[in-house]
Parts: structure tokens; C-alpha cells; sequence
């Protein structure tokens, strides 16, 4: 998987090398805001410990005003607790989890507006989407000790009879979502933006399918599994469990970034005369404006 996003790293920079030069402008910029999880133990938007701090920088070409292209890095952490659910079948499953974000992504803007700060098109609200690869390792508080849940296989991650492997850490994810650009002067730009993050993983939690035989998790993988997949206020005998719904293995977790973007634009063609208002994909001529 490393090996898949590098060339798929270096066959985005080959893309871009020759565009870069035909840029209208570019921005190099942070952004800070919240980070939120959607998934199994979610939690109501409304509690304020749903949302984690995110932050990031990034830098952004811009082409004939309409369309943009990024490619930036974002850190963030998101957490679900049963305890803050307003489903009661979730407020007795008990669990909860905690986990670190960090995202590498290219990303691109369709401005539904013009967007020129040196020609006084100064906002302009606008779609994005891309492609990104982050890294996540859910976590549970155990005995007053954070404990890492992927090693444990709690929900079965290699006993026999399970046909379950363990998920992997790092994934692919596709963002989606919207904002609005304004320019405070022909060299700062203020953007807010939400954009949600698909992913193909139902493990950012550690919760997607069914408990097994708490005995026979202990036996194979340890007593801390066992502990931990099972922390319901109702008492089961461990072969109760078995096989019983501990997740929804049909939806996907989603990750949103809800962030103020501030850039700074440090080449701008428009400024000189030197703009001719075409893009350049790869090695040949697409575009014109």
C-alpha cells in the first residue's frame, strides 16, 4: 500500500510539473479548525466533545479563475463514546475510542464563481474533491491506560473460525465537500470549508461486525481483547456473545474537516501581464480560458 501511494504521489507531481508554470496564481497557506468522526459510536453533532482541534498547511494553484489544485497535509484526531449517544441500545454497549489523524491529500476546487483577487473577483463560493491517505490507530481507555485496539483482534482478527483479518492503519479516502474564497487584498485569502472523507474502512473505531466467544478471545489473543470488546452494563455469559451485532459492517466510517483556510499568494502571473489563461495536463495543451 506505501508503494501504491508513492507512484501515485510521484504521477501527480509529474502531472503538475508542467502546469505549474502556467498557473495565474499561487498560495501557500494553513488551516485550522475541528476534526469529526461518523461511524458506529457516534455521537450527536451537538456535543462539544464530539469535535477534536485539526490544523494543516497546504499550497494551491489557480487556473483561469474557475479551477484550483492543491496539495496539502492535515493533523487532526477524532474519539465516539456510547456514553454521549442518545440510542439506548449504544448507551449499554458501553465502548468508546480515541484516535490521531494525519493526512496526506490532493485535493481540487471548482470556483462556482471567478475567482481573481488581481482582477477584483474577490469571493467566490466553491466544490472540492480528491484523493487522499492518512493514518489512524483507534485507542480505549483500560484501567486508566490508553491501550492500542488494532493488535488485540477484538473482534476476532485471527482466531480460528472468524475468517477475519486485521484492518490496516494506513488507508485511502476520498474528500468531498464545499467552502467559500474571499480575498482580503491581492495577497491573502480567506476560505472556510467543510468537506467530509470517505472512507473504505469500517475499523476507524475498531467496531464493524459481531462480538465472538469472550472465552475463547481471551485464550487466543489475550484478557485486555476480551475486556475491552465487551463493556456492556448488562452481564452476558461469554458464549452469549457470540455472534451477536457489535457494529453496521454496511456503512463505511466517514472523518469531516470543518477549517478556516488562510493563504498567502507568493507568484502571480496576473499581476506582470505574463497570464495567457491556458492549463497544461501531463504533456499536452487541454485548456484554454
Amino acid at each position: 500500500m506505501k508503494k501504491i501511494t508513492l507512484l501515485i504521489g510521484f504521477a501527480f507531481i509529474w502531472l503538475l510539473q508542467p502546469v505549474v508554470v502556467h498557473a495565474q496564481f499561487w498560495e501557500a497557506g494553513v488551516s485550522a479548525g475541528a476534526s469529526t468522526y461518523l461511524g458506529d459510536i457516534s455521537a450527536p453533532l451537538s456535543k462539544i466533545a464530539q469535535h477534536h482541534p485539526a490544523a494543516g498547511a497546504f499550497v494551491r494553484g489557480t487556473f483561469g479563475g474557475v479551477f484550483s489544485a492543491r496539495l496539502g497535509f492535515e493533523f487532526g484526531s477524532i474519539s465516539g463514546d456510547d456514553r454521549l449517544s442518545n440510542v439506548k441500545g449504544h448507551i449499554d454497549r458501553n465502548l468508546s475510542f480515541t484516535s490521531e489523524i494525519q493526512e496526506a491529500h490532493v485535493m481540487f476546487d471548482i470556483n462556482l464563481f471567478s475567482f481573481n483577487p488581481c482582477k477584483n473577483k474577490n469571493f467566490s463560493p466553491y466544490i472540492t474533491f480528491g484523493a487522499a491517505y492518512f493514518h489512524f490507530d483507534p485507542k480505549t481507555s483500560y484501567h486508566g491506560q490508553l491501550v492500542r485496539l488494532q493488535p488485540l483482534g477484538t473482534e476476532g482478527q485471527g482466531v480460528a473460525g472468524y475468517n477475519r483479518t486485521k484492518y490496516q492503519l494506513f488507508q485511502p479516502s476520498f474528500p468531498i465537500g464545499g467552502g467559500f474564497k474571499y480575498a482580503i487584498n491581492n495577497r491573502l485569502v480567506f476560505a472556510l470549508e467543510l468537506a467530509g472523507r470517505k472512507t473504505l474502512t469500517d475499523y476507524l473505531d475498531d467496531v464493524s461486525t459481531t462480538y465472538i466467544n469472550s472465552s475463547l478471545l481471551a485464550a487466543t489473543n489475550s484478557q485486555t481483547a476480551a475486556d475491552v470488546a465487551y463493556r456492556g452494563v448488562k452481564h452476558r455469559e461469554p458464549d452469549q456473545l457470540d455472534r451477536l451485532p457489535r457494529g453496521n459492517p454496511a456503512k463505511k466510517d466517514w472523518y469531516v474537516l470543518t477549517q478556516m483556510h488562510l493563504t498567502y499568494i507568493f507568484s502571480s502571473k496576473c499581476k506582470t501581464g505574463e497570464y495567457r489563461g491556458r492549463i497544461y495536463i501531463g504533456r499536452s495543451q487541454c485548456f484554454k480560458f
